[in-house]
């Protein structure tokens, strides 16, 4: 299969995951990307049974609207009841990765994540171990930068 048809599997497979479980006051989460776009596309199959939406971008936003697809803000809304977005990348535990790179509209060049065993505590007479804890390294592409201070 192609990277396309992969992802157009992904996305048809969500759809079959999401439609029987549809109620009447689901919010669905909406992603963004080509795999979230696909999976845009197919919900506009049922659009019909969809209440509301929200959308991590407003690319993704527009694409619903498009369908016909109620989007509402997060902030309106109480609950999102299933999420469905693409990962960047996945490991055989089949432990995703998402890049971050969309919510700061910059380009991702490599995402890197450190996993960090938990220091060894004491507490009085107790001995134990703090939890252990992951670290995402993220590599911004040649010419993005994220502007922190919000000076730009």
């Amino acid at each position: 299969m192609t990277q396309d048809e992969l992802k157009q599997a992904v996305a048809e497979a969500a759809l079959d995951y999401v439609a029987p479980r549809l109620e009447d006051d689901c919010v669905l989460g909406i992603g963004t990307g080509s795999t979230a776009n696909r999976f845009i596309d197919c919900l506009a199959a049922i659009k019909g049974r969809i209440g509301a939406t929200v959308a991590s971008s407003e690319a993704s936003a527009e694409r619903l609207r498009s369908h016909a697809i109620p989007v509402y803000d997060l902030n309106t809304v109480n609950q999102v009841d299933f999420y469905i977005d693409g990962a960047d990348e996945s490991n055989r535990a089949l432990q995703l990765i998402k890049g971050g790179g969309g919510i700061f509209d910059v380009k991702v060049d490599g995402v890197q994540v450190v996993n960090y065993r938990g220091k060894n505590k004491r507490f009085g007479q107790t001995r134990g171990r703090r939890r252990d804890w992951k670290k995402a390294y993220v590599r911004l592409a040649e010419g993005s930068h994220i502007d922190f201070l919000g000076t730009e």
